[in-house]
């Protein structure tokens, strides 16, 4: 596993900790994202624990990322993939539980639903384009070669259910003319744009000199994370002390 070397990016043309490094760097964007979260929760005046936690996994995606982007390995692609999932699960349910106005019966249906219809798009995806839809993390060290890197749309079809999601969640927002519509409608446009960032990083290496268009993906997701967390926290606060007597 340590002799392991997972390249699927244009920027990485060997092994070694720095040979990613606009990958690696871009990564702060979430940190920044978490930043600017949790300072506009602290100005608001009152929090609670599942909105710092939510906030903590979108900074743990910036270090899970960056991690893999510098080492490279199957244990670092597992500490960039966790938290991404743990942020999108940890905040549909949040969403949910504070747009239903903290109806925990209500919450439980609707993720419930929502999961089984994400579930059902997945195994779709699975079904149509198989394992070329993630990476495979087998590689051995010092193979860099064109064909170890080619998955289908270059492995951004497991994030579709992530884009149905907010596209949703966008669509539901401006029917039912909540505050966070402009926030979601944003993010999903922002996101739809850092997919094909994604998508098109091997394809577009020449083009670009050997730096790809990776980057660009966490730069993006970077501010979908933060619209994401400011709508949250502008427009969907928790109960106060004084609501809940």
């Amino acid at each position: 596993m340590t002799n392991t070397l997972i390249d699927l990016y244009c920027e990485r043309t060997a092994a070694g900790f720095w040979n990613e490094p606009l990958n690696a760097m871009s990564n702060i964007a979430f940190l920044l994202a978490a930043l600017l979260a949790w300072r506009s929760a602290s100005l608001r005046g009152y929090s609670d624990i599942w909105e710092k936690i939510i906030i903590s996994f979108a900074a743990l995606i910036g270090v899970g990322s960056f991690l893999f982007h510098t080492f490279a390995s199957p244990w670092a692609a597992q500490a960039d993939i966790i938290p991404i999932w743990l942020f999108v699960s940890g905040y549909i349910v949040l969403l949910i539980y504070r747009v239903n106005q903290h109806n925990p019966v209500k919450t439980i249906v609707y993720v419930l639903l929502i999961a089984v219809a994400l579930l059902l798009l997945r195994a779709f995806i699975f079904d149509r384009f198989g394992a070329s839809t993630a990476p495979d993390i087998s590689y051995n060290a010092g193979n860099t070669s064109d064909e170890t890197k080619a998955l289908a749309f270059n492995g951004s079809l497991q994030y579709l259910p992530v884009l149905v999601a907010l596209m949703a969640f966008s669509l539901l927002g401006v029917c039912i003319k909540h505050a966070a519509r402009g926030y979601l409608a944003a993010a999903t446009l922002i996101f739809f744009v850092a997919l094909v960032c994604r998508t098109m990083d091997l394809t577009s290496c020449e083009a670009t000199q050997g730096f790809g268009t990776h980057f660009l993906w966490h730069c993006l997701n970077g501010v979908v994370v933060g619209l994401l967390l400011q709508a949250l926290v502008q427009t969907m606060p928790p109960k106060t002390s004084l609501e809940n007597v």
